[in-house]
C-alpha cells in the first residue's frame, strides 16, 4: 500500500512494504507496547515517597529512529521501490528501514526497548519509552545528568547525530508527549 502524508512543507511518500516480502521477515513475538504519561506520573509518585527534595523531569527523542535500522544485506533484493517523477519512472532500493514499513514498527520496538534496558541496567535510571522519545523523573539536581548520560549512551549505539540538542529538555516542569508535566 502507497500513500502519501503533508508533514509540515514537505509530502512524505509512505510504503508500508506489504507487496515486497520484507516485512514477512519481521514478526512481533509480543504485542508492541509503549510507556505512557501514566508511568511517568507512577514514576514521580513513587520518587515522591522516597526523596523529599525537588523532582525534575527530562525527555529527549531520537531523530530518524527507523532509518538507523539497516535492511539485512541478504534481504535487500526484497526493498526495491518505484515510483514516477517527471513522468520518468525510477527505481531506488532502500538501504535502511523506512518510515511507514510495518517491519521498521517491530524492529524499532525492539532496538528502543535495547535502549532502555541499557539505561536501566547500566545506568540505573528509569527510563520510560513512547515509540523514539524517551523520558524520565528523576531528583531536580540530576535531571540534566541523567539526560546527559542517555544522550551519550545513545549517541555512542546509534551515531552522534542520533540525538539533536534541540529535541531534549529537562527541569521541574516540561511538554512530555503533548502534555504539560508539573
Amino acid at each position: 500500500e502507497r500513500f502519501s502524508v503533508e508533514h509540515g512543507a514537505k509530502i512524505r511518500p509512505i510504503d508500508n512494504a506489504s507487496k515486497t516480502g520484507l516485512n514477512f521477515l519481521f514478526s512481533a513475538i509480543d504485542k508492541l507496547r509503549w510507556d505512557s504519561l501514566d508511568e511517568l506520573l507512577e514514576c514521580l509518585r513513587w520518587l515522591s515517597k522516597i526523596c523529599s527534595v525537588p523532582l525534575g523531569l527530562w525527555k529527549l527523542d531520537i531523530d530518524s529512529a527507523y532509518r538507523r535500522i539497516p535492511i539485512d544485506p541478504s534481504q535487500k533484493h526484497l526493498a526495491w521501490t518505484a515510483f514516477k517523477h517527471k513522468a520518468k519512472v525510477l527505481l531506488a532500493r532502500h538501504e535502511r528501514l523506512a518510515f511507514g514499513f510495518t517491519s521498521a514498527v517491530y524492529a524499532w520496538d525492539d532496538v528502543g526497548d535495547l535502549i532502555c534496558v541499557l539505561l536501566r541496567r547500566l545506568l540505573h535510571i528509569p527510563a520510560l519509552r513512547w515509540v523514539d522519545d524517551i523520558f524520565s523523573a528523576s531528583k531536580l539536581s540530576v535531571a540534566e545528568h541523567a539526560l546527559s548520560c542517555a544522550v551519550r549512551l545513545i549517541r555512542a549505539l546509534l551515531g552522534d547525530s542520533a540525538v539533536q540538542d534541540r529535541k531534549t529538555g529537562f527541569g521541574s516542569s516540561l511538554d512530555v508527549l503533548g502534555m504539560y508535566v508539573s
